[in-house]
């Protein structure tokens, strides 16, 4: 039997519970005001680590269940949403925005109106947006992260290895242990040199993908256009609002696609069963084929089920019983002790 991933900050616990309303109780001590819920029934069980370093919150949380927070003031602080399996999704008066694995959110401070996570493995980072420096501070237009900004690309890939890294050094730093207890102004004094210098790293990477997704890159034709699709195919921006902020209309995006044989749609839908495929057959611990559908944007699992074996030929759980008969023959092989070479010396 698989072993269940170990819980990043595992020596900073906040909480470890099947009880939903003490759940409630301990994200009201940090996160706004809010009502929620479970969605998903009786196997609601979470486990939450925090850690504070000075200014910036790392939050671990593996939930086993569906959770919908309806948010009663705005967001005091901005935060980096960065989902391990699993998905969250806000909400706002200026649409959805939905943060997957390999794909980010930036979730500005101020009003939203609802945030919901499917059973999730997450990594939060809360940050006041002005800790983020400016790469032009002389310049007078409006910073790219006063906006919910959703992350693809090369720069959200560093920017996960940053944070990873950054969670990981926390975890192994004695004396951030010790901080915990104090005021953020002496957090800010005390932290360690090395530690330091990695949370700055990681806010410079998060600066540097946050002004990368605000610039709007005009998509040219051809395999330009395939490319563009490709990397905002798990996004569930609407695709005529994804244009736009590439600087193209929807209806030029359709021509360009049409001179390729698909329409944008098509194509979005291929990248989602080829990324679904690529999950199963590398599975991480515990993965299951709903896990993956929802990833991948199928919300519904017995279509996402139908798509896929009209394409593949085969139903998604034998790709993932497949992948992990791969994974395991493959630790073995690596587990297996190297064969003693004393009759040849």
């Amino acid at each position: 039997m698989a072993r269940p991933p170990k819980d990043l900050l595992d020596r900073f616990s906040l909480l470890e519970t099947s009880d939903f309303a003490l759940a409630q109780q301990a994200t009201s001590r940090f996160w706004p005001t809010h009502d929620s819920e479970s969605v998903g029934g009786e196997d609601y069980a979470v486990v939450m680590n925090r850690a504070m370093l000075g200014t910036i919150a790392l939050t671990f949380v593996r939930c086993s269940a569906g959770i919908r927070a309806t948010l009663l003031e705005p967001c005091r602080e901005a935060c980096l949403i960065l989902p391990l399996a699993g998905s969250v999704e806000i909400t706002t008066d200026s649409g959805t925005y939905r943060a997957l694995p390999g794909h980010p959110l930036f979730r500005a401070a101020g009003r939203i109106e609802r945030f919901e996570a499917a059973p999730c493995r997450c990594l939060l980072v809360d940050l006041p947006t002005a800790s983020l420096a400016l790469p032009n501070p002389g310049s007078s237009e409006l910073p790219p992260f006063s906006s919910h900004t959703p992350l693809a690309g090369e720069a959200a890939d560093l920017l996960r290895g940053q944070t990873l890294t950054l969670f990981r050094a926390v975890n192994a730093n004695k004396r951030a242990k010790m901080l915990q207890e104090r005021a953020p102004n002496e957090r800010v004094q005390l932290l360690s040199k090395k530690l330091r210098s990695r949370e700055q790293l990681f806010l410079q990477t998060l600066a540097v993908a946050l002004t990368a997704a605000a610039k709007p890159r005009q998509v040219e034709d051809g395999a330009d256009v395939e490319a563009w699709l490709a990397q905002h195919a798990l996004s569930r921006v609407p695709l005529a609002e994804l244009a736009r902020r590439a600087g193209r209309s929807m209806r030029s995006l359709q021509r360009a696609c049409a001179k390729l044989g698909y329409t944008p749609q098509t194509y979005l839908h291929s990248v989602r069963l080829d990324r679904a495929r690529e999950m199963l057959l590398a599975p991480s611990d515990m993965l299951t084929v709903a896990e993956v559908a929802e990833t991948v944007g199928y919300p519904h699992l017995g279509r996402f089920a139908g798509y896929y074996a009209e394409r593949f030929g085969e139903l998604p759980s034998d790709t993932l019983t497949r992948g992990r008969r791969t994974a395991a023959l493959a630790k073995d092989h690596v587990d297996q002790p190297p064969a003693s070479t004393g009759d040849l010396e």
